[in-house]
Parts: C-alpha cells; sequence; structure tokens
C-alpha cells in the first residue's frame, strides 16, 4: 500500500526545517541553501540543512584549517538538536494529525435529508388537499378525500382527533427532523473550517520563522477569522431539493441559525525567536481549539434546549385515540371507503412511519465520524451526544405513532363492524383494543 501525503503532512515538515533554521541562527549559524555555515579566523564549517519534509539534515562538516583548530566531527550533536525540534512540532501538532473529515460526516448529512424529504408535506392540509411530500403525503391525502365524502360522529371524530392530529404530529416531527439535520449538518461546516484554520495557522508560524531565519522583520497574522461556521450547517443540509422550512407553526422548536463569537484573546504578538515562534503556535492552536468548542456549544445546546422543548409541548408530536364509540343515527357511511382508510391506508401510512423511523438512527456513527482528540474543542465525541438524545427522541416518536395508527385501523374497523352488525363479541373486542389504546404504545419517547 503506497502512503499518500496529505497537504497538513507537507506543511507539518514544512514547518519543522523553518524552526531548525531558525534554531541554527541563534546558534551562531547562516543559512545557504542547502547546508549552514558557520566561520571564524578563516575556517569554514558546515551543517546540512533539512529536506522540504523536515527529515535529515546535521550532518558536519570542515575544512582543513577548521581540523587543524581542533574542531571535531559533531555529526550526533546536530542530529540529536534537529531531531529534538521535531519532536517538539510533533508533539504540538499530534492532536491536530486525525481531525474529523467532512466527507465522513457528508453521508449521515444525507440520511438525515432523507427523513426530512419522507416526512416533508404531511403536515400541510388545505380544503382536504395535501401537496408535496412522499408515501405518507399520498396516503394522508387519500384518508382525507374518503372522510370527506361521509357524515356523522364517527367521521367527525376521526376528521378532528385522527387525520388533524395525524397531520400534526407528522408535521412536528418533520419538524424535528429539520433541526436534527442542521445540528448534522454544523459539524460538516464546522470540521471544514476547522481543518482550513489548522493549516493557515502553520503556514502562519512557518512564515514567521522564515522570517526570523532570514532576518526580517517579525510577522504574525491571525489565521482565525471571525466567520459563522456552525451557521453554514443550515445551507447544507438545505441543498439536494430539500427545504430546511418548517411547514407547521405554533411548536417550539429552535432552528440552529447564529454562530458564538470568536474567544476575546490578546493579539498575538509577533515572535523574534525559536521559543517565541513556538509559543505563539501553541497559543494559535490553543485560540483554535477554544473556538471549535464555542462553535459545539451552539449545536448542543440547540439540541438539548428542542429536546427539553418537545418534551414540554408534547401534543404537537403526539396522538390521542377517538374512542368512536358515539353514533347517531343520521350518518352518511361508505362501507367501501371506510374499508379503504381502515384496510389500506393507515396500514401504509403505519408502514411509512417504521420504514423512517428505521433510517433514523444515526448516533453512533456520528459519534465515530466527529471523534478528535479529547483536548479538542468540546471533547472526545463534541456535542454528539446531545443530538444523539434528540435523535432517539424522534425515532421514538416515529415508532409511536405508527402503532397508534395501526391501532386506530382496527378500532374504526371494529367501530364499523359494531356498527352493521350489533355484534356483541365484536363490541367486546372494541372496548378491549380501545382499553390497550388508553393504556399506551409500548413506546415510550416522553420516558
Amino acid at each position: 500500500m503506497t502512503y499518500q501525503c496529505t497537504m497538513t503532512d507537507l506543511l507539518v515538515g514544512q514547518l519543522k526545517q523553518s524552526a531548525i533554521d531558525v534554531w541554527m541562527r541563534e546558534q551562531g549559524w547562516r543559512l545557504y541553501g542547502d547546508h549552514y555555515e558557520n566561520g571564524s579566523r578563516g575556517s569554514v564549517a558546515k551543517v546540512t540543512r533539512p529536506n522540504t519534509d523536515g527529515s535529515g539534515g546535521g550532518d558536519w562538516s570542515a575544512d582543513a584549517l577548521s581540523t587543524l583548530f581542533g574542531r571535531v566531527d559533531r555529526d550526533e550533536f546536530f542530529i540529536a538538536q534537529f531531531d529534538a525540534v521535531r519532536r517538539t512540532i510533533d508533539e504540538i501538532v499530534a492532536p491536530w494529525l486525525a481531525l474529523p473529515s467532512p466527507a465522513s460526516i457528508a453521508p449521515l448529512v444525507e440520511e438525515c435529508r432523507q427523513t426530512t424529504r419522507r416526512l416533508s408535506g404531511a403536515a400541510r392540509i388545505e380544503d382536504g388537499e395535501v401537496t408535496g411530500g412522499g408515501e405518507l403525503t399520498v396516503h394522508v391525502s387519500l384518508v382525507s378525500q374518503n372522510l370527506t365524502a361521509m357524515s356523522g360522529t364517527l367521521i367527525a371524530s376521526l376528521k378532528a382527533k385522527f387525520l388533524g392530529q395525524l397531520a400534526r404530529a407528522i408535521g412536528g416531527m418533520h419538524a424535528i427532523s429539520v433541526v436534527r439535520g442542521i445540528d448534522v449538518a454544523a459539524q460538516q461546516a464546522l470540521w471544514a473550517e476547522a481543518q482550513t484554520a489548522f493549516e493557515d495557522i502553520l503556514v502562519t508560524a512557518r512564515t514567521a520563522l522564515d522570517a526570523i531565519a532570514h532576518g526580517r522583520g517579525p510577522e504574525w497574522n491571525d489565521a482565525l477569522q471571525a466567520a459563522a461556521w456552525v451557521a453554514k450547517g443550515a445551507g447544507i443540509f438545505a441543498t439536494g431539493g430539500v427545504s430546511a422550512a418548517l411547514e407547521v407553526g405554533g411548536i417550539a422548536i429552535d432552528v440552529l441559525s447564529a454562530t458564538a463569537a470568536p474567544s476575546p484573546s490578546p493579539e498575538v504578538k509577533a515572535p523574534t525567536s525559536y521559543a517565541g515562534a513556538i509559543a505563539s503556535l501553541r497559543s494559535e492552536l490553543s485560540r483554535l481549539s477554544d473556538r471549535i468548542e464555542s462553535e459545539e456549544r451552539l449545536v448542543a445546546r440547540n439540541a438539548a434546549r428542542n429536546v427539553t422543548q418537545i418534551t414540554q409541548d408534547r401534543t404537537s408530536y403526539d396522538l390521542s385515540q377517538p374512542a368512536v364509540y358515539d353514533l347517531e343515527p343520521a350518518m352518511v357511511l361508505n362501507a367501501s371507503l371506510l374499508e379503504e382508510i381502515y384496510a389500506v391506508y393507515m396500514p401504509e401510512i403505519a408502514t411509512e412511519l417504521d420504514a423512517v423511523a428505521g433510517g433514523v438512527p444515526i448516533s453512533s456513527a456520528l459519534r465515530r465520524a466527529v471523534a478528535r482528540d479529547a483536548t479538542i474543542g468540546l471533547g472526545a465525541h463534541g456535542p454528539s451526544d446531545n443530538v444523539a438524545e434528540l435523535t432517539q427522541l424522534l425515532y421514538n416518536l416515529l415508532r409511536d405513532l405508527a402503532w397508534e395508527v395501526r391501532s386506530g385501523a382496527r378500532n374504526l374497523e371494529l367501530a364499523i363492524a359494531s356498527i352493521e352488525e350489533r355484534d356483541a363479541q365484536v363490541a367486546e373486542e372494541l372496548r378491549r383494543i380501545v382499553k390497550r389504546i388508553d393504556a399506551g404504545s409500548p413506546y415510550a419517547p416522553w420516558g
């Protein structure tokens, strides 16, 4: 397997070479192309310079006059000193060499996008018509059309308590999926910016060292800009034909849209020595870590706040089944239309909800995708645990709603059988199914 040298590898190697250049200058040596020279009383000694990847160098040689004055081979000394400089650079950059890859997070963003797409549209019902969305929208629309052709207390109950609640619940879950998707995409945007910032800091440090090595004035450019990193996640998530707009109003949902200001810190003083440049490099990487932490806290707080608000506003995401016992003599019922509802459309809605739920769990994959050294940002896994809590809540709500719809289909079927046959056994089974509905589903989205 051939090793592919990355841009970071190249920058770190160049940084080592420049750091050794400065160290040698401070020892009285001057750089000449591929070597350093140190002369006195007409004698000249040379030491080879490291390669552009930071490796090698340290071979000492001297002319005859230097030998005459008793100078001995010093290869071992310079090689050891060069290795010490290289180890210092390695120790500083080591935590930053395995940052989360935006490319690894991108498939998880796409999974979130597909969940949102499948839930989209099912919340909009106007004049009995539902527009947009996928399978859920189609079948909710067909239920609405069939109910429009009938009347009576049973039908009114289904319209008000089931159909209206179903649309609101799916709309609420769509809103949750939007928030979850943006929170995941925010981390993709964050790590793209963080990788660029890290590389910019390496370039800045090398430029400062080169200025010292060549006797120019001190230099240091602030590589951390005040761009809104995590807020770019909304743009990432909304691509691919999926709108991030929420389709239902009056629900307590906060969409991540703001960014934290960079951590206030004094301007980095341009270094004038090897030790100063090393200190500035450490300081800038520390500032970058602080910046990542402040951005990740926005994601963590957004996910946690939405979990709290959703839990406090259960009616926007849950379904309460009608008992469909109250019947009246004057009603317009169509057996075939009702059978389509409880035997076809409602089971299809439940099946689609289960299928959507099956595509929700990304928590463990996200935790792996954003893993990094524990000293960077919010910790080894960033805000992934907070997003996982929101993800689990969405999963449980979808499974619970699927259970409610299936139970509602059976409830409706038995109610119709009770109307038509007045069969005592059917009526008893109806009472049992209503009792089971009252007891609730086996899923517990509210803990």
